[in-house]
């Protein structure tokens, strides 16, 4: 595993947008509407001003949305800030709304911003802090423990196609890295027969924390293959603490994933004013675990979840509204 702290600009999947941060700045002061109170304006005329956005910029987003890369991430620096970042909080309560505008506007190039009826009361932008009654837990509260590698939504059908994170605030001692690792850097390493085995229906993952499964409980959600889509370059789906194999074979395969994906996580530690975007079918992620003060200058990130197509979530959707209701039993 490596631990990235300093990242060489010649990556390819780091963007400097530093150069458009007075263009990006009054863009988001120009969107000028509250997103957690007219929501649906908010996001109107978000996707509206992302055709604004810096056409390099624009032409970096499709170029992922197309053909993901072999990370499956993007990392946005130096993007605009709040103006007056209150102290880190338990709940929101900033006055101005700049991260909020450039996940809608950014978003809006990749899809759908959506919402999960059990995550946040369904928010479609989560502030992710530690919270003291769950710093042991696998959450995203969560802190002392590390967040084990896992696709987001693992176990959902309609488990989001982008996931956004967004630094308004760093932890100040430089831990609590963003872990993660693509599956065109695992395929190469796994064996044909692991390959084969991994396409199977032959595992069965676990419903998430934060959907009702306090006791992090394996192996009781769906039964899916982890591999799926195109044989020589697929998507995975994937939860290295809650997944399991059905047959013998299907735990070898599991467990030689398991040891690949470790030995090929990365990890990213996320300044204030970048984006992380993580292409949820080609990348799973992670974090380190880090010790919280709980003195108001904790780590604090802001995430949301992007669909491509809303089509499919119609059925689990009141109509006009972008939460998703479907529920689970996690007996």
């Amino acid at each position: 595993m490596q631990i990235t702290s300093e990242i060489s600009e010649n990556q390819k999947y780091i963007i400097d947008c530093s150069k458009y941060y007075e263009k990006l700045s009054l863009l988001c002061t120009d969107i000028n509407i509250n997103p957690h109170m007219n929501t649906e304006d908010f996001l109107n005329k978000s996707t509206l001003f992302a055709d604004n956005l810096p056409e390099p910029l624009k032409n970096t987003l499709q170029q992922f949305r197309n053909h993901a890369n072999k990370e499956g991430i993007l990392l946005l620096k130096n993007l605009p800030v709040e103006s007056q970042l209150p102290a880190t909080p338990t709940d929101n309560h900033k006055s101005s709304y700049t991260s909020e505008s450039l996940l809608a506007t950014i978003g809006a190039r990749l899809g759908y911003l959506v919402g999960y009826a059990q995550e946040k009361n369904g928010s479609l932008f989560h502030d992710i802090t530690p919270l003291q009654s769950e710093e042991n837990e696998q959450s995203s509260m969560g802190s002392l423990v590390q967040l084990e590698l896992h696709t987001e939504r693992c176990f959902h059908p309609f488990l989001p196609d982008y996931l956004l994170l967004y630094c308004l605030r760093p932890d100040p001692a430089h831990k609590g890295f963003t872990t993660h690792a693509g599956i065109r850097q695992i395929l190469p390493l796994l064996s044909q027969k692991h390959i084969e085995t991994l396409f199977q229906p032959v595992f069965r993952t676990g419903i998430d924390y934060s959907f009702g499964n306090k006791k992090t409980r394996k192996a009781n959600g769906p039964v899916m293959s982890v591999l799926y889509g195109n044989k020589t370059d697929p998507f995975i789906r994937y939860d290295l603490d809650l997944m399991t194999g059905l047959t013998s074979k299907a735990e070898l395969a599991l467990q030689t994933l398991k040891e690949i994906v470790i030995d090929m996580m990365d990890g990213i530690y996320l300044e204030a004013g970048s984006l992380l975007i993580m292409d949820n079918k080609r990348c799973v992620h992670g974090r380190g675990e880090f010790k919280p003060g709980y003195d108001g200058n904790d780590r604090w990130l802001q995430r949301s979840y992007v669909l491509t197509d809303l089509g499919p979530s119609a059925c689990d959707r009141i109509d006009g509204s972008r939460v998703i209701t479907t529920s689970f039993s996690t007996v």
